[in-house]
């Protein structure tokens, strides 16, 4: 069950409205999905999301990163993840590129068909008996107070936080603080 191919696909993700961050607007988010394909024809799926100032790594970091990798992951076993531990770290000295995103994706793409081939979830696969619930954060980003209001975001079971994105306007930030404040943003 050796590794046949590699493939890496750009998405670009319409956002269900622009994010806006004191340095930009994003309105898509531009990431990377893996299929890693073996013999035994299951096919693993991971994704990387390179952002730069979050994660270190430039979309071109990691698509150059899963385009040596993607050469070098043909005929090995996805199964044996030390090897491809070994692999990704040599990869990272020969590309002088240290790609999180890109690691991360091979890394789940061999996961799920570990997963798929097992025919067990990722987690018990890791020996535990449910799902751990990784904490998370949303980010608000910068917008109007009524605009706020109107994105009604309902975050589940958290534990979850919020970063409440500031353009340094005070009087629209304290709005915006208020506007948290006085919303039930984690429903029960």
């Amino acid at each position: 069950m050796d590794i046949v191919s590699v493939d890496v696909y750009e998405l670009q993700l319409k956002l269900r409205r622009p994010y806006k961050i004191s340095l930009k607007t994003i309105s898509y988010a531009e990431d990377l999905l893996v299929a890693i394909r073996i013999t035994a024809g299951a096919v693993g799926y991971g994704e990387a999301a390179p952002i730069e100032a979050i994660t270190g790594d430039t979309k071109e970091d990691a698509l150059a990163f899963l385009r040596k990798a993607s050469l070098e992951l043909k005929g090995k076993i996805p199964f044996d993840i030390a090897e491809i531990h070994r692999l990704l770290d040599r990869n990272s000295i020969e590309t002088k590129v240290n790609s999180q995103t890109a690691r991360n994706a091979i890394d789940a793409a061999c996961y799920d068909i570990i997963g798929k081939f097992e025919k067990e979830p990722v987690y018990q696969l890791m020996g535990e008996s449910t799902p751990r619930v990784v904490p998370a954060s949303i980010g608000l980003g910068i917008e109007s107070a009524e605009d706020f209001n109107a994105d009604q975001r309902v975050l589940g079971n958290g534990p979850w936080s919020l970063k409440l994105k500031m353009d340094g306007n005070p009087k629209m930030d304290l709005s915006r603080v208020r506007r948290v404040e006085d919303k039930p943003f984690i429903e029960q």
